[in-house]
């Protein structure tokens, strides 16, 4: 089972640093009250590495309460 959730991660990665290779273009980007024209190559790492952080923290959190439970 760990071989093939490894094989998963890989794949997702792969496809995923495609994806962002093959989107170099600027784009207009607005958060919140900010607006300006960003690479797409670096918008999409940076919205990959936000939704990492926030799946790591996700999995951190479940832990522990699952530790205060026990």
């Amino acid at each position: 089972m760990k071989k093939f959730k490894l094989t998963i991660i890989v794949i997702v990665s792969i496809l995923l640093l495609l994806l962002i290779v093959q989107n170099t273009n600027k784009v207009q980007t607005n958060f919140l009250w900010f607006q300006g024209e960003i690479s797409l190559i670096l918008l999409l790492l940076i919205t990959t590495i936000g939704g990492f952080i926030v799946g790591l923290l996700t999995s951190i959190l479940n832990k522990r309460n699952k530790n205060k439970k026990e």
